[in-house]
């Protein structure tokens, strides 16, 4: 039966998948606004006949291989493995699970979900140094390790509240 509470040792929200003499564990750490690593073991026995193995990922709760992102795992060290994906949308849902590929069949493991980060808006703190032709203005933006690198931040000024003119 499944046993919902983890009940056993190890990481009791890991997926195991075990097919054509491939076992695998998947967790989840480094969860940010657009980024996740996958991590667990993979143990193989001596004759297995899995194709490939790895992760599957969607922003939709139904998905197969056929339309889900993919993320082989090709580095195993003893059975340890970790891989990562840092395409995601802030603040989103996301459905994962494992796959094991023998020729054209899939077997996948339990789907489960995570939600990304959100963003933190950045505050801003009252301008200083006001001259008639200047000011200073400053705040903070707080980010979270490992967050990707397109990030877009800074200050906008009008002389109207709305921001319809002079921009």
């Amino acid at each position: 039966g499944g046993n919902e509470n983890g009940g056993g040792t190890g990481d009791t929200n890991a997926i195991i998948n075990t097919s054509g003499g491939v076992t695998l564990s998947v967790s989840l750490r480094n969860l940010t606004e657009t980024g996740v690593a996958f991590y667990g073991k993979a143990r193989l026995e001596e004759n297995y006949t899995a194709d490939s193995f790895g992760i599957l990922y969607s922003n939709q709760e139904s998905f197969t291989a056929a339309n889900a992102e993919k993320i082989p795992i090709v580095d195993i060290y003893g059975e340890d493995y970790s891989v990562s994906t840092s395409s995601l949308k802030p603040n989103t849902t996301y459905y994962y699970t494992s796959y094991i590929k023998q020729g054209d069949l899939y077997k996948y493991g339990e789907v489960k979900s995570f939600v990304t980060v959100s963003l933190v808006a950045p505050t801003l703190n009252a301008a200083s140094d006001i001259t008639e032709v200047s000011s200073t203005i400053s705040g903070v933006v707080s980010v979270a390790l490992g967050t990707a690198g397109d990030l877009e931040y800074g200050f906008q000024y009008s002389a109207s509240s709305d921001f319809s003119s002079g921009v």
